[in-house]
């Protein structure tokens, strides 16, 4: 498919056109973010709970995008209603 932005991505991902959204992304795709690096695959899983809605993505800017690389921030919310412990539950 070529080169695309990295908001073409993030508006496929949006209306839950997720082979589009990874037709994108070269096979030497290489996810940097916080403290890890992520595979492609794990990237995939990780742009699905975007779009399935699992985890929200707010304010997106984008500092930086070309051909090879992109940098932006985005304020992410997890939009899970249940936490594995109740609180007070979970002996330290």
């Amino acid at each position: 498919m070529g080169y695309r932005s990295i908001n073409e991505i993030f508006n496929f991902l949006d209306q839950q056109e997720f082979e589009s959204a990874y037709a994108c992304i070269h096979d030497d795709f290489m996810y940097l973010r916080e403290v890890e690096m992520l595979s492609l695959d794990d990237f995939k899983e990780h742009m699905h709970e975007f779009g399935s809605g699992v985890l929200t993505s707010a304010n997106r800017g984008t500092h930086h995008d070309d051909a090879y690389s992109t940098t932006f921030t985005h304020d992410v919310t997890w939009n899970k209603t249940k936490s594995i412990f109740q609180a007070g539950t979970k002996n330290s």
